[in-house]
């Protein structure tokens, strides 16, 4: 059974008494919330170099991509290659 969360502790105990089986997930907002924190901080962290910046920028709309499509395997890629 697959849950849809923020992946906080709270909701994690209870799905855990409904089956021990589960896996989360996050859900759009909470996902488009952390891509908005990245962009910040690729702003922040590479505000010196531009190429830098550039580069994680376009790698992070590549992994963004990726996970809307459901390509989580090749989003990690993406995220180790940029990293």
């Amino acid at each position: 059974m697959t849950f849809l969360s923020d992946s906080g502790d709270e909701v994690s105990a209870l799905t855990e008494c409904v089956t021990p089986a589960r896996e989360h997930a996050l859900d759009r907002f909470h996902i488009t919330m952390r891509e908005t924190l990245l962009t910040q901080f690729i702003g922040g962290v590479a505000h010196r170099d531009k190429t830098k910046r550039a580069r994680l920028l376009k790698a992070l709309q590549r992994i963004k991509w990726l996970l809307r499509c459901g390509n989580l395997q090749r989003a990690l890629a993406v995220a180790r290659i940029a990293s």
